[in-house]
């Protein structure tokens, strides 16, 4: 049979979209609720009239609680009219089951060409009185229950209302839904102004009633059609929008029965409280996990018109929550309190975490057993620890007074301050050192340097780290070996197999920790001429005065060799190939005041290879350069210096023995 679709004479807008007046009449046919499908997909849902957020929310939670439906969201707001997206993760009697939650407070439901438009009677309070079939629940099994407004309004008195909507013709439910055709959801739905402007199926409405006399404007209050004070529900959904894009924080008031009636904002959401499990229950059984003794006092002055802040942690220990609880009032003129908890776990466990690391960094820092100091990016001291205190005799008030400058040994400090200032330009991330420092006591501390920067966020040095090692005992045990089987017998140089071996510990080193070295080859070019003016025993007593010239030019922590017959090598740790061609003009010139008896003044000459070691070069490799580097300048004429460049150097390789 054909019917008209049920109206209602309540709201500025009709819940349906009728056709342009010149459109040709089609037959409607009638569709039961229950064998009216939905596909899965997106569907388009415009209600109306809802009046505030209460509204909105139980109608939201009566869609959310269809096992089909995947999501519910606000697309827009205009006047009464709320468009909603409805996520259907399969089909969906969607008339059916509303009609079965909200009962006869559903006036019709009607199929446009892109939506649904439900009529809701404004004169019903259709908030579901009982728990709805396989509505969701709240933590331990509870129902959710419909909220009602913050102080209860009184029922609307019908003698200056509208009439309610038209009674339903005989042999028809009014809340039969009015179908051109089966009802798909689009996947893909623009959104649209509402009311809608393009033409949907005709559908035969009642005839408009006439409008009742109203007091004056001066005079009447803005209500609803269910007699409530009338909000601005566009406004009031942005609001909370607005509070909901706030992160980990939520807004909640409670009246004064401490009921929730208005809850936004995420932070409980993330901890497994949504809005739905909130709304209109108890504050004690919602939120079990707040401790209420605290908090139900700042909520009860807040009643009282005071305003309070605190912090707590939740009872199961999981969060830390700030919390300010002040008072409001809502349309009804009633008195709530409203609790905004801004979740700063997160904040409090990154403070503690780095609370943890200061002391742990205190602790290892003071007790150290080694020498540790924080130097600011000018070289003073900002602090120091005991065991860097012990090391050089000083007391911590006077380190903290000066800088590293004063306590290095000169011949030492243009080597530090080299590596100080290609850290601070961005050139090295720190360096690996061996230095002597100056004792209180006057006496030389040999030590190992490491030094790391930290920056600020912007790349701006903030201090150094520096540990020192006492090294004094090793170079003490050094110098008791070059007395031995690895010293050479004739000047007390390293001979060729400790040379080796201290050459392959260096590689090894440079390898792992990048730090750098650098070798001198030299060649005594006219030795021969010793040999032959003044005899054997004359030339070997010569190649003691050298190798003193050699070792009294460079600093304590470098180490020379003998290898054999006029060769000499030189190891400038932690020297690069720049500095160590400064060493090799020195060690030249030293050589030239060497004189023999017989012997014009200045006659001796040298060839000197210099080759820096990088990490991945071999010790055998690092050798040849330097050796290599050594023949080039006695072919070229002797008496100079030729520096290699490195493990790139164009240099012939090593040619294998037999």
């Amino acid at each position: 049979m054909t019917t008209d679709a049920p109206s209602h004479a309540a709201g500025p807008a009709a819940p349906a979209d009728p056709g342009p007046t010149d459109a040709p009449s089609r037959r409607a046919i009638e569709v039961p609720l229950a064998l009216t499908p939905l596909s899965e997909g997106d569907v388009r849902v415009h209600v109306s009239p809802v009046s505030n957020l209460a509204q909105l929310d139980a109608i939201t939670a009566t869609m959310r609680s269809f096992r089909q439906v995947e999501d519910v969201a606000v697309g827009a707001v205009a006047g009464e009219v709320v468009q909603l997206r409805v996520r259907l993760r399969e089909p969906l009697a969607f008339a059916g089951q509303l009609r079965t939650r909200l009962g006869s407070a559903v006036v019709s439901v009607t199929a446009a060409a892109d939506r649904l438009v439900v009529a809701l009677d404004p004169t019903r309070t259709w908030f579901p009185d009982g728990p709805l079939v396989d509505a969701p629940t709240a933590p331990g099994g509870a129902p959710i229950r419909a909220v009602s407004p913050l102080v209860a309004a009184p029922g609307p008195t019908r003698t200056d209302a509208s009439p309610g909507p038209a009674a339903a013709p005989a042999g028809r439910r009014a809340t039969d839904v009015v179908v051109p055709g089966p009802i798909r959801a689009s996947r893909a739905l623009e959104d649209r102004a509402m009311p809608s402007d393009r033409a949907s199926t005709p559908v035969r409405q009642a005839p408009p009633r006439p409008a009742p006399a109203t007091a004056p404007a001066a005079t009447r209050t803005p209500r609803a059609a269910d007699g409530r004070p009338r909000t601005d529900l566009a406004a009031d959904v942005l609001a909370r929008n607005v509070l909901d894009a706030i992160p980990d924080t939520s807004v909640l008031v409670l009246d004064e029965s401490m009921h929730f009636r208005a809850v936004a904002g995420t932070a409980l959401a993330k901890a497994g409280f949504p809005r739905d499990v909130l709304l209109g229950r108890h504050a004690h059984e919602a939120l079990p996990v707040l401790p209420w003794d605290v908090v139900e006092p700042a909520c009860r002055a807040a009643l009282r018109g005071d305003a309070s802040a605190l912090e707590f942690e939740t009872l199961d220990r999981s969060g830390v929550f700030e919390a300010t609880v002040s008072p409001v009032r809502d349309v009804s003129n009633g008195t709530g309190a409203v609790l905004v908890l801004r979740d700063v776990t997160t904040r409090r466990r990154d403070a503690a975490v780095i609370a943890d690391a200061d002391e742990m960094f205190e602790l290892s820092f003071a007790r150290a057993p080694i020498g540790k100091a924080i130097v600011a990016p000018d070289g003073r001291f900002l602090k120091v620890n005991d065991a860097f205190c012990r090391l050089l005799g000083h007391p911590e008030e006077a380190l903290l007074e000066g800088d590293f400058r004063h306590l290095t040994h000169p011949e030492d400090l243009d080597t530090d301050e080299a590596l100080l200032a290609e850290t601070l330009e961005g050139l090295r991330d720190g360096y690996v050192l061996e230095k002597r420092y100056l004792h209180a006591e006057g006496r030389v501390v040999h030590a190992q340097l490491s030094v790391a920067l930290v920056r600020e966020s912007d790349g701006t040095p903030r201090w150094f780290v520096a540990q020192v090692i006492d090294m004094t005992a090793r170079r003490q045990l050094e110098d008791e070996l070059r007395t031995g089987t690895e010293n050479d017998g004739l000047t007390g140089l390293w001979n060729r197999s400790r040379l080796h071996v201290e050459l392959a510990l260096r590689a090894r080193e440079s390898q792992r920790y990048g730090v750098g070295a650098s070798l001198l080859a030299i060649d005594l070019d006219e030795f021969a001429l010793v040999e032959e003016t003044l005899g054997r025993a004359r030339g070997d007593a010569f190649l003691r005065t050298v190798a003193g010239a050699i070792r009294s030019t460079v600093r304590d922590c470098d180490h020379c060799a003998h290898p054999g017959e006029d060769e000499f090598v030189v190891l400038l740790p932690h020297t690069r190939l720049t500095g160590a061609s400064i060493v090799a003009d020195r060690i030249a010139e030293a050589l030239t005041t060497c004189d023999a008896p017989g012997l014009p003044p200045g006659f001796l000459r040298a060839s000197i290879g210099v080759a820096e070691l990088v990490p991945g070069m071999s010790a055998e490799r690092w050798l040849h350069h330097a050796t290599e580097a050594r023949r080039q300048a006695r072919r070229a004429g002797g008496g100079r210096a030729v520096m290699g460049t490195g493990p790139d150097a164009d240099v012939p390789a090593p040619t294998p023995a037999g």
